[in-house]
Order: structure tokens, then sequence, then C-alpha cells
């Protein structure tokens, strides 16, 4: 895929960077780091946006009450 989107709301879980193609944006909406960053930079033409902020994760959150 060229978007990937990580939501995974747990420490433990990462997103397996061999599954990354090239030119790939990733955007991790979790609170927390659910991407090997070192890892996934190596990747040629992948962007990376690591967090994002309240009000997005408060829209995502609407939406899904609106989907449900």
């Amino acid at each position: 895929s060229s978007v990937i989107i990580t939501g995974v709301p747990t420490k433990s879980y990462r997103l397996p960077t061999e599954w990354i193609q090239e030119h790939t944006t990733v955007v991790n909406v979790s609170s927390f780091k659910n991407v090997d960053e070192e890892a996934l930079l190596k990747i040629p033409g992948v962007v990376y946006v690591p967090l994002v902020g309240k009000v997005t994760v408060a829209m995502l959150e609407r939406n899904l009450m609106r989907l449900y």
C-alpha cells in the first residue's frame, strides 16, 4: 500500500518494517510509538508522520462514532 496508518493503543505492538514498500507514507495516530523510526527511514522514499495532534484524534473518534 502507498499509505499505512497505525493506531494500535499498546506499547508492545510494532509495525513490521518488512511489510513496507518504497515510497510509502506511514502515519502513526496512536499515542504510542508503534513504528521503528530508524529502520523505517532506511527504506527509500518513505515519509513518516510520527504523531498527530489531539484535534485529529478527536475528529477520528467523532467520525468513528458517526459510522456506528
